[in-house]
């Protein structure tokens, strides 16, 4: 993920992965990698701290608009992802409403997380594809970025 990420970062001018896009409501690529940076990051403190609350993430808004600072972000994120122990059991507090009294913390493990947060960033990565195609048709991006794997090995079978 964090390879598909780095390479797809490369392939874009600073100007591009900054740029406000009218496809994506006035938000950028670097928002979305910030995004997904941000989930990933929560389940890492998460492994210090026995309880995970997505709602409160870190959005460290330099990584949406400096690509070299998210690419030396996701580098420290990889490092720290290799340190979860995935069987650690986690609290996580599922946030619903927008009313604080409402919430309900559901017990789940980092691993559960790790899966939660690689689907998400699947996602975001789809959309960015969109963005790209859209408003760079001239980027050279990986057919197969914002694809689940198991939509690959279905595709392979077909």
């Amino acid at each position: 993920m964090m390879d598909q990420i780095e390479r797809l970062i490369d392939q874009l001018t600073v100007d591009q992965y900054a740029q406000k896009l009218d496809l994506f409501n006035g938000s950028s690529i670097g928002q979305h990698v910030r995004h997904i940076h941000d989930f990933y990051a929560t389940v890492t403190h998460a492994s210090q701290k026995d309880i995970l609350d997505y709602s409160k993430r870190e959005r460290n808004t330099t990584i949406e608009e400096s690509s070299n600072f998210a690419l030396s972000c996701l580098c420290t994120l990889r490092d720290q992802l290799e340190d979860c122990d995935e069987d650690k059991t986690i609290d996580v507090i599922a946030d619903f409403t927008v009313n604080d009294h409402d919430q309900v913390i559901v017990k789940s493990t980092l691993g559960r997380e790790l899966v939660y947060a690689y689907d998400h960033a699947i996602h975001h990565l789809a959309i960015i594809k969109m963005g790209i195609r859209h408003h760079f048709p001239g980027c050279n991006i990986d057919e197969d970025l914002g694809v689940a794997a198991s939509t690959l090995r279905h595709r392979e079978q077909a």
